[in-house]
């Protein structure tokens, strides 16, 4: 899950990507009030492990500022990434089986109509695959503000160059 977030302000548990409602989840990735932070959440049937989550660290959601927030489960690992960067985040409890569930996913919402996000949301991403760091890093950098993702410089039979898959000659940068 990912998406481009600025908070307005924080209240309670501030949904930006939900499927799912109170005790009957399956992902949730929100800002949690209590400790200005945001979460990576899944929470299954006590059969199943319970909850578990990964958070990004107290103080981490700012409000009236641009992040790029990304949860990602891997097997039985789950990882939060703040602007490209994975933040070291034990995940707490035991990340369970699969679970069906027939709620909708929610944009800024729980699928109960509770838990409203208020601020912007952008750039909402669901995969059915777990997204490595380097693929966050290059999609972050690629969408944050004043991007330079890719910078051509040099020459080619001394011309200057000019973007083209496979030149061997082209020299590129990612910043």
């Amino acid at each position: 899950l990912s998406a481009w977030v600025n908070p307005t302000s924080i209240t309670g548990l501030s949904a930006i990507i939900a499927r799912g409602s109170n005790g009957a989840s399956e992902y949730h990735l929100y800002a949690r009030a209590a400790t200005t932070e945001f979460r990576f959440l899944e929470n299954r049937s006590t059969a199943d492990g319970g909850q578990q989550y990964v958070g990004s660290g107290t103080g981490s959601a700012i409000t009236g500022t641009w992040t790029h927030v990304v949860g990602v489960r891997n097997g039985i690992n789950m990882s939060i990434f703040l602007n490209g960067i994975i933040i070291p985040s034990p995940t707490t409890g035991a990340v369970g089986g699969t679970r069906t569930i027939t709620y909708d996913v929610n944009i800024g919402r729980r699928s109960d109509a509770s838990n409203y996000f208020n601020g912007f949301i952008d750039e909402v991403q669901i995969a059915n695959v777990a997204r490595d760091a380097d693929w966050i890093k290059l999609s972050y950098e690629n969408q944050k503000a004043g991007q330079k993702l890719v910078i051509v410089n040099g020459t080619v039979n001394g011309n200057a160059a000019q973007p083209s898959v496979g030149d061997a000659a082209m020299r590129t940068t990612v910043q």
